[in-house]
């Protein structure tokens, strides 16, 4: 949603559903639906977590990139650490995941259930 806070109104709004694959959800009031976590980064980009990708609007919100990963389920928080560099939290199987935007790779994963 882009909103214009001088006048007080929504200037624009986007629906963020799963897809790629679509998800079948008996409770689609968040359980797997909307944005979850969401980083402005530098360039005025807006990354927003879903339930199961990442996906990076422009400031107009055009979709630009959609990344997925088999670890990322259940994604929540998102935090920004550099230019191009994004932790990501996928609760559903309990791990952090640093995540590179520009190769659209894991970089490092992190599981606290299975340190010593």
């Amino acid at each position: 949603m882009r909103l214009n806070w001088d006048e007080k109104r929504v200037e624009k709004r986007h629906l963020i559903v799963p897809e790629n694959p679509e998800i079948l959800d008996p409770n689609p009031r968040g359980n797997s639906r909307g944005g979850r976590g969401i980083a402005i980064l530098p360039d005025g980009r807006i990354a927003v977590a879903t339930y199961h990708s990442l996906y990076l609007f422009d400031s107009n919100l055009t979709t630009k990139e959609q990344y997925t990963h088999n670890l990322m389920v259940g994604l929540h928080e998102v935090f920004l650490s550099s230019e191009k560099v994004i932790w990501l939290t996928s609760t559903s199987i309990d791990a952090a995941l640093e995540y590179n935007l520009s190769s659209g790779s894991v970089i490092s994963q992190f599981w606290p259930r299975e340190q010593p």
